[in-house]
């Protein structure tokens, strides 16, 4: 779900239009209608309706207040409005000479609170959105919070499965968050593919960036492609909205007077799933460097401040937001999902962190055959080998 709102055409894209003296250029799988005045140009999903079908209300709403993984651009002859999905699931930047893009980084970036609109001179203006909430500290049960999860996911994956008519596919990693998703599937009893492959299927726009989008955007890296009109179930961002991020983990942890690598160190015995990632050099510097910096002790010794600070970072990481005609549904993109996380005992919230515990036991509720498929270390060697299960 690619675009780029300029003046002048930008020919790395694969379609390209021109309404009220705008180029605005994106990636295959967009649709566009006029409404009043107005061009309306969109891709993407609603989690509890169908798109094709809202989205002249979604013009017409002041606001995004929309679940979903979607973009809308609002097109008339002084403006561009982005509208998109309550938590935006894409970056966004501005140039003064360029417009806005998603592809690529410009000289300033728009972050997931705001909305933006554009003018003809290039200029912008945003308006505030209020996507974070307080949050209570260590306030529910291990068990509620797993049953509040398990709900909020089979909700979203009945709701959306309701309304879609294109076929769906999974892929599993050996991961956590792929072989949730895919027991969901199951427990529904939704018709999909399981696909055993790594699969990309070139189109225009893949080919034309490729090598920009990737270098740019890590879990591009981690998405498979089909030209046909399709739905891949994806676990992005499973790690940032349920404490599994290195980063976020290890500020939850600062704020109890500790580090993850300390965590990991007070605790041996124990083969967390986590260990070998957490452990990798890159992750132990940076954790230590959060430790020591002046700008970050004020946020993780407060919990007013680190609770909207874990939420800010999450909705802002963007992994997965469509390509092509594939459109990734990202169930795990919930902010209330890591509210109920950040609401744990402090050791239910370890668990999770260095061992997926909470994750496990969602698994483990729907299918605990599944469990087989996980790979014994995160993103560390032959994270595949369980799979052989399936062939």
């Amino acid at each position: 779900m690619f675009f780029s709102v300029s003046k002048t055409p930008q020919l790395n894209f694969s379609t390209n239009w021109n309404y009220h003296g705008w180029c605005i250029d994106t990636d295959q799988g967009w649709n566009v209608i006029k409404h009043n005045d107005c061009a309306l140009i969109y891709k993407g999903y609603l989690d509890d309706g169908d798109l094709h079908n809202e989205i002249t209300a979604i013009a017409d709403e002041t606001t995004g207040v929309r679940s979903g993984n979607f973009c809308l651009l609002i097109v008339d002859i002084n403006s561009v409005r982005v509208q998109h999905s309550r938590v935006r699931s894409f970056p966004l930047w501005h140039s003064n000479k360029i417009g806005i893009t998603n592809l690529r980084p410009l000289e300033r970036r728009i972050y997931s609170d705001a909305e933006l609109v554009l003018y003809n001179d290039l200029s912008f203006v945003t308006n505030k959105l209020n996507i974070l909430s307080e949050i209570e500290l260590h306030t529910q049960s291990r068990e509620q919070v797993i049953s509040a999860i398990d709900q909020i996911l089979t909700d979203r994956f009945a709701k959306f499965m309701s309304h879609n008519q294109l076929p769906v596919k999974a892929f599993l990693s050996g991961g956590i968050d792929t072989t949730l998703m895919y027991g969901y599937l199951k427990k529904l009893n939704i018709p999909h593919e399981l696909v055993l492959a790594e699969h990309i299927e070139f189109d225009q726009f893949w080919v034309r960036n490729h090598a920009t989008i990737i270098e740019t955007h890590w879990a591009y890296k981690q998405l498979h492609h089909w030209r046909h009109p399709t739905v891949l179930v994806s676990g992005c961002p499973g790690d940032e909205f349920s404490l599994r991020n290195p980063l976020m983990a290890n500020m939850l942890a600062l704020y109890h007077q500790c580090t993850v690598t300390e965590l990991l160190d007070w605790n041996q015995q124990e083969n967390y799933l986590h260990r070998s990632y957490f452990d990798k050099k890159e992750n132990m510097l940076a954790m230590e460097a959060q430790r020591h910096d002046p700008d970050l002790k004020p946020v993780f010794t407060d919990w007013d401040q680190l609770g909207p600070h874990l939420l800010d970072q999450a909705a802002n990481d963007h992994q997965h937001w469509h390509l092509g005609n594939t459109l990734t549904f990202t169930p795990m993109r919930d902010l209330e999902i890591l509210k109920l996380m950040l609401t744990l005992p402090w050791r239910d919230q370890v668990n999770q962190m260095l061992g997926a515990s909470i994750s496990i036991e969602l698994i483990e509720r729907i299918d605990p055959g599944l469990l087989i498929l996980l790979s014994s270390q995160k993103n560390t060697g032959n994270y595949l080998e369980k799979l052989d299960k399936l062939l």
